[in-house]
């Protein structure tokens, strides 16, 4: 197979050279390669806008008003399935726009929505922040946020501490008592900037640092039932505070500004209060400092509803992909936060070779933005699908109101025939996904993974192996596995549900046993290569005893103190040479526990180093360590694939892949932290590049 190694073509087609461009206009590309064109990423002064574009036509809807007023380069840069890229003659334009420019501005939340509790942004930035108890009613301009004084608050994505530098808060806001010690937006945890009306005086002030002292007074107490505009900037060396758009305090401030990323409208803290009891509208967040003349525009101008179309930026299996697991969940990811009801199994479909919809559930995820699509049973074994999206009327919308332009389609194909091995997942206990990941860097690469919803005897009859995850069964779905399994099936089941105990040789004991040990049998072929001492194990193991299993592995309640509970067991099923074993923990929670340590922890300054950092979640007791020299999680996996090679070699060998890029024989993993109190930034960045230099050439 010879590489393609020819690049795209790439032509910008509007807006053309010279013209002079304002608001939201249309920046287009033409783009063509001898294969195909995999998308097109637009350019203004070398800086990506917006995200590339994966389907033709090729453009964009570039709100000018990001830019600053005067000449842009703009480019745009086409890229094909082979990583070639393109980037096309450059074309300069003049942006001129009237009013303020939204060059800087982080977040602009016009507070108009009417129900809910998802809070659109009409930056551009897309940082939709989330409504805790508020209500809406009518505002400034259109509508408003309504707060209680209790409770209520507005959670704001983490925006940063861009304010060191410089920045600008607005908001239209209306009081509705005199209660002090509230905020009305900013970001404030012991320090940091925010607008608050203080404890003492109940006047606005602009939070500098950690202590009152250096707070800038407005001299200005609220007006009790009216609306008022208030805004404060900071340019780095002087603070100002605007009420009505006139300047009414300023102060000279060079000193830390603070580092809090807990961004509120409505509260401050760590552990949200100082509740602010009135209306809030038009809130808008810069990174630079405005000048009068612009607050008072801004103080003067509705923020307008975001009118960009949403984008899909990546969706999977990817078009044209062959082979593809028959278990696979198609999704697609979106450059901004969806309307969630317009995302249903009519607007995400996915039809087979004849244009019939498969059955399947759709569901929507904000955090990331994707939508998944789940078959309601396995896909066919060598069949064309082809997934679509709709756009245009009827279609998806982001928060906005604003539809997919069009349509997107991308097909693909199945795998031919099944493998032998099967992992059976459960949505309802998310780690049994990560039992693929083990597989793959085992180098079992060949499984196809199914909802444990989907089995069945003419589902299981395909496979040699099933790896069953972490789930809840019913009755039906027992009797098919131990069916399966008494018909010559070999069944590797994580923390099995207790109805499953007779079938794999144990009987319930009771309690569980947490974050504890195991000692693995070096003397049964199960155990052969993996290390002989007590290792850790992470998560409960439910408490069993043996009737008719035999113990791979025994669970220690401490470094050398044996218990008479297995941790992991095998036993031979039936007359047809079928086998059951059985992990009494979940071992993918363990590994992932003990790769990323105690999620409990998360957030927590633990290991007296300032500074959230990695290691905080292992120190001080979550790895022994007089085990650090042992590859625990490695161990445990090995483990999984010893059983699982054992328990097949009656059938076809599983395929196992080993490589490394390029057909390298061995590489250097390194890893670091660049967060490192003692380290400067960019430490990570010398260790590699130094790492690369005492390399060979090539």
């Amino acid at each position: 197979m010879t590489a393609d190694t020819t690049r795209p073509t790439v032509s910008i087609t509007a807006p053309t050279a010279g013209a002079t461009v304002s608001g939201i206009t249309t920046f287009s590309a033409s783009a063509a390669d001898n294969v195909a064109v995999a998308g097109v990423q637009f350019r203004v002064d070398g800086v990506n806008v917006g995200a590339e574009d994966l389907t033709a036509p090729y453009s964009l809807a570039w709100d000018t008003r990001g830019a600053l007023n005067g000449a842009r380069a703009l480019t745009a840069v086409a890229r094909d399935a082979s990583g070639n890229v393109r980037t096309s003659s450059s074309v300069t334009v003049t942006v001129a726009n009237s009013g303020v420019s939204t060059a800087g501005l982080r977040v602009a939340y016009g507070l108009d929505e009417t129900s809910g509790t998802v809070v659109a942004d009409s930056s551009g930035n897309n940082l939709t922040a989330t409504a805790v108890g508020t209500t809406w009613t009518s505002g400034a301009f259109g509508g408003a946020a309504s707060f209680d004084g209790v409770g209520n608050r507005i959670d704001v994505p983490a925006l940063g501490t861009f304010y060191t530098s410089g920045f600008t808060y607005e908001a239209w806001v209306r009081k509705q008592s005199a209660k002090k010690d509230v905020a009305v937006l900013g970001s404030w945890t012991g320090t940091g900037p925010m607008i608050w009306i203080d404890h003492a005086a109940g006047r606005y002030h602009l939070t500098l640092g950690g202590s009152l002292a250096t707070y800038l007074d407005s001299g200005r107490s609220p007006t009790i039932g009216a609306w008022e505009h208030v805004a404060a900037t900071y340019n780095g060396s002087t603070a100002r505070f605007y009420v009505g758009g006139v300047e009414v305090a300023s102060s000279a401030f060079s000193s830390s500004v603070g580092s809090s990323n807990t961004w509120r409208l409505g509260a401050y803290g760590s552990t949200p209060t100082g509740f602010f009891d009135g209306l809030v509208d038009n809130v808008r967040v810069y990174d630079r400092a405005l000048s009068a003349a612009e607050i008072q525009i801004d103080m003067a101008t509705r923020i307008q509803a975001e009118s960009i179309p949403p984008l899909l930026t990546a969706f999977t299996p990817a078009d044209g992909t062959a082979g593809v697991n028959a278990g696979t969940t198609p999704t697609a990811t979106f450059n901004e936060p969806m309307k969630a009801s317009t995302i249903t199994s009519s607007t995400f479909q996915l039809k087979d070779a004849g244009n019939v919809v498969v059955p399947a559930t759709v569901t929507y995820n904000a955090t990331t933005r994707t939508a998944t699509l789940t078959p309601q049973g396995a896909l066919a074994y060598g069949a064309a699908y082809t997934a679509t999206v709709k756009g245009g009327t009827g279609g998806v919308t982001d928060v906005a109101g604003n539809a997919l332009a069009a349509s997107v389609t991308w097909s693909f194909s199945t795998e031919a025939t099944p493998p032998q091995l099967l992992v059976v997942t459960s949505t309802a206990k998310p780690f049994g996904f990560y039992l693929g990941e083990i597989l793959r860097s085992e180098g079992l690469n060949s499984f196809t993974t199914i909802d444990v919803a989907f089995v069945s005897p003419a589902l299981l009859s395909s496979f040699d192996v099933v790896l069953l995850g972490d789930a809840t069964l019913n009755a039906s779905q027992i009797s098919t596995l131990t069916g399966w399994v008494n018909g010559g099936g070999n069944l590797v089941a994580m923390r099995p549900d207790k109805q499953l105990a007779g079938l794999l040789g144990l009987t319930v004991a009771s309690g569980t046993r947490s974050n504890a040990y195991l000692k693995v049998d070096t003397s049964v072929p199960a155990g052969a290569g993996i290390v002989g001492t007590t290792i850790q194990y992470h998560g409960a193991a439910d408490n069993y005893l043996l009737n008719g299993a035999t113990a791979v592995a025994t669970i220690y309640s401490g470094t050398t103190t044996a218990t008479s509970n297995p941790a992991v067991t095998l036993r031979s099923v039936g007359s047809n040479g079928g086998q059951a074993a059985a992990f009494t923990y979940d071992l993918a929670r363990s590994v992932v526990y003990t790769r990323q340590g105690n999620p409990a922890w998360a957030g927590q300054e633990r290991d007296g180093v300032t500074g959230i950092r990695p290691s905080d979640m292992f120190y001080s007791t979550w790895l022994n360590t007089s085990r650090i020299a042992i590859p625990q999680a490695d161990e445990q996996q090995r483990l999984l694939l010893n059983l699982v090679t054992l328990m097949n070699a009656d059938r076809m060998p599983l395929p196992r892949f080993w490589y490394l890029p390029r057909g390298e024989k061995a590489v250097v993993v390194m890893s670091g932290d660049d967060h490192s109190p003692g380290n400067a930034p960019g430490g990570t960045a010398f260790a590699f590049d130094r790492f690369k230099a005492l390399s060979p050439a090539g």
